[in-house]
């Protein structure tokens, strides 16, 4: 399955993402930014695999980080991440 555009989704939604992505063998992976180049105003939440990109869910942080599914760990920003990464879920 994949999302295109700047598609908002709610919390059943990422989690209905996050198991599809495991029954496809995929490791779906969610990176926090705030205000990127798209999204100027807002902190969002893109949820990426190894095999595509799936859209982005805009919210606040604190928004975004409740509507990721449950069980994922966060991962601070490494050094060399594009400067609106604030962390990264798997």
């Amino acid at each position: 399955m994949s999302i295109r555009g700047n598609v908002r989704i709610g919390a059943a939604q990422a989690d209905q993402l996050q198991r599809r992505a495991i029954a496809d063998g995929e490791l779906l992976i969610w990176t926090v930014y705030e205000r990127p180049r798209d999204f100027p105003q807002s902190y969002i939440a893109r949820p990426h695999t190894t095999l595509k990109t799936r859209g982005p869910l805009p919210e606040y942080l604190e928004g975004v980080r409740a509507l990721l599914p449950q069980g994922l760990a966060c991962l601070d920003r490494l050094a060399g991440d594009e400067a609106p990464i604030l962390e990264t879920w798997i």
